[in-house]
């Protein structure tokens, strides 16, 4: 393989240009591309005055890696990764950030005497090539060129802002205590090449590091500032200055005489010193507070509202907490919030659906039950002032349950709100969740098909991850690599891949996208399509022969198209790519212990069989559905309170047709995506909602709720 170099005596250029369409006879060879996207971007070409090359870069058609990767086979020259952070400062400035900026290259290295050049598209360069060479004569550069991809040039290019100094300091002779240098436990010193020698309590650690431009370092410290709220102050330091203080860690600490047990009042002590609490030893693969089993509080589950009231009256906070959390998990909610007021503290359970209020507890015992939650979930119990997420496992009837806090400062004090997810829960099949009919016909159709994406849309929890959790269990197999990105990861399935997003890293649903790509995988979900970039990535996984699930908030199945194509993905993509979309919500079930026959208004009646009348007569065959209709509610009881217990979903299935795909093309409204799709004989989810009415599943009152029957 040539190095794509200049020679030292003439400045002459050894890659050879190439032409458009051997790049595009390359791409085909190496299966980057097909026959049909090459005939959609001649057409685009034409109509835009622009070449196919440009029009497939600007419409990422290609991933970056495997654009890289074309260049590099195209142009015989090396490919290579430039780490994040990793260039040095008197490298990145050889050549000015403006040229590198238009050109798309910059410089990385030094090797055997020549300058290590990454090139994102050869292209530009030899349409550039006066420029180059007017700039490398300029700055005295003899080149080596490699292609990196363009996410590795945006990375490297960050290195053109100005670095903070970071002044050196000589630890030999300093006297380090024996208590600061073990905030940083000796492996993980060792392991890393830096150590504490500073400590300011509460406010300041003092660093000495070898290796300060390390980018695994500094994204280390970077999480314990974040974790602790301590200022990190950095400095270098040399090889001699670090074995001096990993020599003091041989050193024994003092002994001192033990401090007497504190004993605290198990109710809220208003004469309690309003100290802050000590913050905790520094580690760096785990920096989070210890873990407690609540079950061991409790010697019997809550099962009513009286067992909790008399917990409370004992004022112990932490078993209070434990039994909030307990009642809680035997009433099956999904959330519990946890909510101040100006007299007292309102506890609200989310129960299929709804929000219901509990129990109501004396406002003194608020500060305490809050800080009680924040230890349990690792968060900063003197820090009121801004919201804080953090999470802790528990186990309730011998499974595993996890919750998840956040926290927010109100006008009376601070809220918490805890979601709970039990572990061990089974994935329920399509048929389980509520699938019925051609709907489900059809989406089993389109889930067998090798590629393609499958769109589950709906507001936040209507049910949206649960349907895609079913859908991989049903086509689940050893045959099959199934990756999945989601934030959170609710349910753990064996035998696939499962990822959890994190954000606050730069670990995103279209970095984590970009990056399954490379895991030769069949099936890909992604949690959520939250921006332009995924939704583009989506797309371009499916055009390559994958099949990707997904979410999307939209109110039904058709708007799912017009907002895809707003987020900037071009429509006949959209098209090609998608196979089907489901929208969905949930509805509370009636209780089948005291389920009753119930007479509706004559006037209620008549709007039920109006929209009875939509629906295709096959569909009213499949599920017996005839006059007189029968309804039903439950009356409630002890198991369920209200009369609903569990919820099922209602559906629509919105498959892809020619004529939806030119609905779509053509930018139409949802409103007339939807009108075709209900002529093809889709259901929709207010139809699907009736059906289930006249099933005696749910009632009349939850489709109105839920949905509005025009």
């Amino acid at each position: 393989m040539a190095w794509g170099l200049f020679q030292k005596n003439d400045q002459s250029l050894i890659f050879q240009p190439k032409t458009e369409e051997e790049f595009f006879s390359l791409l085909l060879k190496k299966g980057l591309i097909t026959p049909a996207q090459i005939e959609v971007l001649e057409k685009e070409s034409a109509r835009l005055q622009k070449s196919k090359r440009e029009i497939l870069v600007e419409k990422g058609l290609l991933s970056p890696e495997n654009l890289a990767l074309a260049y590099s086979l195209l142009f015989d020259i090396p490919l290579m990764h430039v780490p994040a952070g990793s260039v040095p400062e008197n490298i990145i400035n050889l050549i000015p950030k403006t040229i590198a900026v238009q050109l798309e290259m910059v410089a990385f290295g030094v090797e055997e005497g020549y300058v290590k050049i990454g090139l994102v598209d050869p292209f530009r360069v030899l349409n550039n090539l006066s420029l180059l060479k007017e700039i490398l004569v300029q700055q005295k550069i003899v080149p080596r060129f490699y292609i990196i991809p363009l996410t590795d040039f945006r990375q490297a290019i960050l290195s053109y802002e100005r670095r903070p100094l970071i002044s050196r300091i000589t630890l030999a002779g300093l006297e380090i205590p024996y208590q600061v240098l073990i905030k940083l436990p000796q492996k993980v010193a060792e392991k890393y090449q830096m150590v504490v020698f500073g400590y300011l309590p509460d406010e300041l650690l003092k660093v000495g590091m070898v290796h300060p431009d390390d980018p695994k370092i500094l994204e280390i410290l970077d999480f314990i500032e974040r974790r602790t709220g301590l200022g990190i102050e950095k400095y270098q330091i040399s090889e001699d200055d670090l074995q001096y203080a990993l020599s003091l860690y041989q050193k024994p600490p003092p002994q001192t005489a033990p401090l007497p047990p504190q004993t605290v009042s198990e109710g809220v002590s208003e004469k309690a010193p309003k100290e802050k609490p000590a913050k905790p030893t520094i580690t760096i693969e785990k920096v989070v507070a210890p873990k407690e089993e609540l079950a061991g509080l409790l010697k019997k589950d809550v099962v009513n509202v009286k067992e909790l009231e008399g917990i409370v009256q004992s004022g112990h906070v932490p078993k209070i907490v434990a039994g909030i959390i307990n009642f809680a998990c035997y009433k099956k909610a999904t959330d519990i919030h946890i909510q101040p007021f100006e007299k007292d503290l309102l506890i609200r359970y989310r129960i299929d659906g709804l929000l219901r209020d509990i129990i109501r507890l004396p406002k003194e015992i608020h500060p305490a039950t809050i800080s009680r939650i924040k230890i349990l979930s690792g968060l900063k119990i003197d820090e009121q002032r801004i919201p804080q997420d953090g999470r802790f496992d528990l186990k309730f009837q011998g499974r595993e349950v996890d919750v998840r806090v956040s926290t927010m400062p109100t006008v009376n004090g601070e809220k918490a709100v805890l979601r709970i997810l039990d572990k061990t829960v089974g994935i329920l099949t399509l048929e389980q969740l509520g699938l019925q009919g051609s709907g489900f016909r059809n989406l089993v159709k389109e889930i067998e098909r090798p590629y393609g994406i499958i769109l589950s849309t709906g507001p936040t929890g209507c049910g949206k991850s649960t349907t895609l959790y079913a859908i991989i269990s049903r086509i689940k197999n050893p045959t099959v690599n199934i990756v999945t990105l989601e934030d959170p990861v609710e349910y753990k399935i064996e035998g696939i891949n499962q990822s959890q997003i994190r954000p606050e890293i730069n670990y995103s649903f279209a970095t984590g996208l970009r990056s399954i790509l490379r895991q030769d995988p069949d099936v890909i979900m992604v949690g959520e399509v939250r921006d332009t970039e995924t939704a583009s990535m989506a797309v371009h996984a499916a055009l390559t022969g994958h099949l990707v699930l997904t979410t999307l908030h939209t109110n039904d199945a058709a708007s799912a198209l017009p907002r895809l194509i707003n987020m900037g993905v071009e429509p006949f993509l959209i098209t090609s790519a998608i196979n089907a979309i489901i929208a969905q919500r949930l509805l509370r079930r009636i209780c089948q212990k005291c389920q009753e026959e119930v007479k509706l208004s004559p006037a209620v009646v008549a709007e039920i069989e109006k929209e009875v009348e939509k629906i295709p007569e096959s569909t009213l065959k499949e599920f017996k559905i005839k006059k007189p209709f029968v309804f039903r509610r439950g009356r409630g009881c002890d198991e369920c309170d209200h009369g609903y217990k569990g919820r099922i979903g209602i559906f629509e299935v919105l498959v892809m047709s020619p004529t939806i795909e030119d609905l779509a093309v053509g930018k139409r409204p949802a409103s007339e995506i939807q009108e075709a799709a209900q002529k093809e004989g889709m259901l929709t989810m207010k139809q699907d909602g009736i059906l289930k009415v006249l099933q005696g599943l749910t009632t009349y009152d939850e489709v109105l709720r839920m949905i509005s029957l025009e």
